[in-house]
């Protein structure tokens, strides 16, 4: 321990200016982000921020640089543990606890509890460290000086970019609410990388070794990220369910294609489609949201966009929009086919709302939500801000503006059990946006609703005896 210290001390004295400029760093990336006429600068300052950091781990490291067999270090009688110790001492109190520090001031300037903000706290400083500095830390002790340690770092990227783009045509589409499998696969793929490349360095000083290591694991984590199949994600989402029997009752079956629900855009060599999935059954005081759907086609088929009818007596609809291959759509139009598909979609409820006035100034909504409603002075628009900390959390969350319908904040809901993303910024905003061509009834108060998730469910459906053109875009259809 007294020479883990010692080395300590030597490394904090040796880079106070680098130590110093990362605090300096942090404390703009604070001040900006609670200065509402500077929030948008906020942004670039995190990178600058990270940038800093990653600088500081390289340096760190390279003091007392790993590979060669030149260094002064290694004459003296350094213990291997002492010196992985102390570089690790080193992260943790120069690193991590500088953004700890600034996470913690913005929550309490901005009014966020802080026993409830503690787990998302703890677990965002535990991903920054295991998932950010220990992988940097490895790449730079892999390195023999800061230039190799920077073009490293670029052949990563550039490899991590490769690899997307070699594995993207098998399927590798966005899982929605529940790409926090795939992610959370990705990020323990790194630290498993990170860990045994630092102990290897520091204990044998396999520079070698190390490299295919990392190499190694650098493409079988890749390899895993990319070509997770849906249906594992999907698997361990309904191991989750709180409430599994609750959509027992409930059926799906093909619907008719309304003209007015065409609203999916245009892809290069596409043609937009929309495939309604009528659910029956829903039981009482629970609403429906769709995740994941896919459908028996000659080629993939990209369904990522769902939107749903208000629910009626147990029964709504879920629109799956997608796009297929032009030239698919040419082959089959005409053809009577059997469509096979299967939609992935989750219930909600336990209801929590609360009702505040218009008001540019945040109040406490459900689900540890602050949100602030804003309208012109005519009353024909509005605009709803709402805020998280450290994660938009896994509800449903809707908006309602006096007495009319819901109408849906836009989110990305994840279903993560987590609570934290890997982010410096410890604060996550959504905005809604209404507006009308003619004044609208008096209406001074706005109501947040949010519902938890009780079942992840799928539903398989067949239809006999259609054609593609039925579920076209009205544009394209044979008349």
């Amino acid at each position: 321990m007294r020479q883990a210290l010692h080395i300590f001390k030597k490394d904090a004295r040796y880079l106070w200016y680098e130590i110093a400029l990362l605090w300096l760093f942090v404390s703009a990336f604070a001040a900006l982000h609670i200065r509402t006429k500077f929030a948008y600068l906020s942004g670039l300052m995190e990178v600058v921020l990270v940038v800093g950091a990653v600088l500081l781990i390289g340096r760190v490291i390279l003091a007392e640089a790993i590979t060669g067999d030149r260094q002064f270090w290694i004459t003296r009688p350094y213990r291997w543990q002492s010196l992985l110790g102390a570089k690790i001492l080193f992260v943790i109190l120069f690193v991590n606890l500088p953004v700890f520090a600034a996470q913690f001031f913005i929550l309490l300037i901005d009014g966020f509890p802080l026993v409830s903000s503690v787990p998302g706290l703890l677990w965002s400083q535990l991903l920054l460290f295991a998932c950010v500095a220990l992988p940097f830390a490895a790449i730079a002790s892999l390195s023999s000086g800061i230039a190799p340690f920077i073009v490293s770092q670029l052949i990563v990227l550039a490899f991590g970019a490769s690899m997307l783009a070699l594995f993207a045509p098998f399927g590798t589409r966005a899982l929605g609410s529940l790409d926090w499998v795939r992610y959370s696969i990705g990020l323990l793929a790194v630290c498993a990388i990170a860990v045994p490349v630092l102990f290897i360095q520091y204990r044998s000083r396999r520079t070698l070794l190390s490299r295919w290591v990392a190499a190694g694991g650098i493409a079988l984590g890749a390899l895993a990220f990319m070509a997770m199949p849906s249906s594992f994600a999907l698997a361990v989402q309904s191991g989750l369910s709180k409430q599994p029997s609750l959509g027992s009752s409930i059926r799906a079956s093909f619907g008719a294609v309304p003209e007015l629900q065409f609203s999916t855009g245009q892809a290069p060599g596409k043609i937009a489609m929309v495939f309604p999935i009528v659910l029956r059954g829903l039981p009482e005081g629970t609403d429906v949201q769709g995740d994941v759907f896919s459908i028996s086609l000659q080629s993939p088929a990209d369904c990522s966009n769902f939107s749903r009818t208000p629910i009626s007596a147990g029964v709504a609809t879920i629109h799956v929009n997608c796009f297929i291959d032009t030239k698919l759509f040419g082959q089959q139009r005409d053809r009577p086919m059997t469509l096979r598909a299967s939609l992935y979609f989750t219930l909600f409820g336990n209801r929590q709302s609360r009702t505040m006035p218009f008001n540019s100034d945040f109040f406490n909504a459900p689900a540890g939500l602050q949100c602030a409603a804003e309208s012109d002075g005519l009353r024909t628009a509005w605009n709803v801000r709402c805020r998280s900390a450290f994660r938009w959390p896994a509800r449903l969350v809707y908006e309602r503006l006096g007495n009319s319908d819901d109408n849906s904040i836009p989110q990305s809901v994840s279903y993560s059990p987590f609570p934290a993303d890997l982010s410096i910024d410890p604060l996550e905003t959504h905005h809604s946006s209404t507006s009308m061509p003619e004044p609208a009834p008096a209406t001074r108060n706005v109501t947040i609703i949010a519902e938890e998730p009780l079942a992840h469910l799928h539903r398989d459906i067949v239809a006999r005896a259609v054609q593609l053109d039925d579920f076209a875009d009205p544009s394209v259809r044979r008349r």
